[in-house]
């Protein structure tokens, strides 16, 4: 064979297969190590099953803070690419390799739990230019920080808002619509999931016919972001007889029949605004809604409410600032949550202070407030790794040193203690991405 000959038959051949290797995308794999250092700075933080009316507490302590400890807060791997042969269908797979997966708890089945360690998994199709629909296991379009990855965060934690609300998947189909000029631009979408990321983390099965519906809409206008959102839903349990009433205590009660027709009504309504030109950045989100199935009154099996009152609602916000310097970062956060506001209960007496009308709450003898409205302020510093130079430096490998400073309105007094305690924390942590 010539070597003419060989060369033709080689050119032949790539040129049949050309539009075979076009559609061979190759995948991008990324990836995200998070190590944390947490040092409580006395001796009063602490999980206290005391600091908890009907039985559940509405301050989100996350267990990394609760020991001085070196933890591996997260481990992602992410694979995403395009799909050969099938132009505007893509995906995205993530897992976390630091999430310790739980099991359903057989005795209690409003009992949380984690199955697993694959948080995002789904297929996007893109068509028309402007409009897209994506099905699998992902966040369901709540707040502000929610969508953003947490290599963006300026801050080693999410605020309190985002741990409740943000920071969950759950399976269902979003449609989105892109729309807006150069300068202004801006997505809506509206979806509907299973509702499962209360109980399960939203990596399970339905157990019922109750779907969640979720929608937002945000908007960007030169260096400025703003939008809204909302959920609506209802209770994860399981359709059927063996659903039961939970009981509320007190003469304001609620009938059985009352509780089960309200079917733990979960709702959600926020807003945002945030601000970045690269030297600045400030943001801020507010949020309410009613608690419903996040601490249930219905489930298999009977006991008490997991709240004060069958519509009892919570209202969060935040606010934050920050000022970058070549390779640096300063940064201040102050966040709240009322997680009763309006202050409903059924007992005739208030029951964050009183035991029963008129006899104040007692610790240790000493009388105490568990009223749950939270107060976090947290200063931040950022060193890059990476360098200004990178225009995702603010996303990239970092080194975070923050001091979060709490309410001490969460916990009650411990042995030879009087008033409610908290703690404070100095949060050290060391980011990676690739």
């Amino acid at each position: 064979m010539t070597t003419f000959f060989r060369a033709a038959l080689v050119g032949s051949a790539l040129t049949t297969l050309s539009p075979l290797f076009a559609q061979d995308a190759t995948p991008s794999v990324h990836g995200l190590l998070q190590l944390w250092y947490d040092q409580t700075l006395h001796r009063d933080l602490r999980n206290d099953k005391l600091a908890t009316t009907n039985s559940n507490t509405y301050y989100d302590l996350p267990s990394n803070f609760i020991e001085n400890s070196l933890v591996i807060r997260r481990a992602q791997i992410q694979v995403n690419g395009e799909t050969p042969g099938a132009p505007g269908l893509s995906y995205l797979a993530m897992l976390d390799l630091a999430i310790n997966p739980t099991s359903v708890n057989a005795s209690n089945s409003n009992a949380p739990y984690n199955p697993g360690i694959l948080q995002d998994v789904y297929l996007t199709y893109t068509f028309s230019n402007a409009f897209d629909l994506r099905v699998g296991q992902f966040k369901n379009l709540q707040t502000y920080e929610g969508l953003a990855s947490p290599a963006e965060l300026l801050f080693a934690e999410r605020s309190q808002l985002g741990r409740r609300f943000a920071d969950k998947r759950d399976r269902g189909i979003v449609l989105g619509w892109r729309f807006g000029r150069p300068g202004l631009q801006g997505k809506a979408s509206l979806g509907v999931f299973n509702g499962t990321n209360d109980l399960a983390a939203g990596k399970a099965n339905d157990l019922n016919a109750q779907k969640d519906w979720a929608g937002r809409i945000q908007i960007q206008a030169g260096s400025h972001t703003f939008g809204a959102y909302g959920l609506s839903g209802g209770t994860d349990q399981k359709d059927g007889s063996c659903l039961v009433a939970k009981t509320f205590p007190g003469p304001l009660a609620p009938s059985a029949q009352t509780t089960l027709h309200q079917g733990d009504r979960t709702t959600n309504a926020g807003a945002f605004w945030a601000f970045d030109d690269r030297t600045w950045h400030a943001d801020a989100e507010v949020i309410t809604g009613l608690w419903g199935r996040r601490y249930p009154s219905v489930g298999a099996q009977a006991g008490a409410a997991g709240r004060e009152s069958l519509d009892q609602r919570f209202l969060s916000w935040y606010a934050s600032l920050a000022r970058t310097f070549g390779r640096h970062v300063l940064a201040l956060r102050y966040d709240t949550l009322n997680a009763n506001h309006g202050s409903f209960w059924t007992t005739a007496f208030d029951p964050y202070r009183e035991s029963a009308p008129g006899v104040p709450r007692l610790a240790n003898g000493a009388p105490i407030d568990l009223t749950p409205k939270y107060v976090e302020f947290t200063t931040g510093y950022t060193y890059s790794l990476t360098g200004p130079e990178n225009r995702a430096w603010f996303r990239a490998s970092n080194v975070k040193l923050n001091h979060i400073r709490r309410g001490h309105h969460f916990l009650a007094p411990g042995a030879g203690e009087a008033g409610t305690r908290g703690d404070d924390s100095l949060l050290a942590a060391l980011q990676a991405t690739y």
